[in-house]
């Protein structure tokens, strides 16, 4: 993990959670 390019890592974990979060509302819809 880079202290250079902390935004960057940040919108990738970022991204990851939001892809997973959808994924998550597709087969678990409440």
């Amino acid at each position: 993990m880079t202290a250079i390019t902390p935004a960057k890592e940040l919108m990738i974990v970022f991204s990851l959670l939001f892809f997973v979060t959808v994924l998550a509302s597709c087969f678990f819809p409440s």
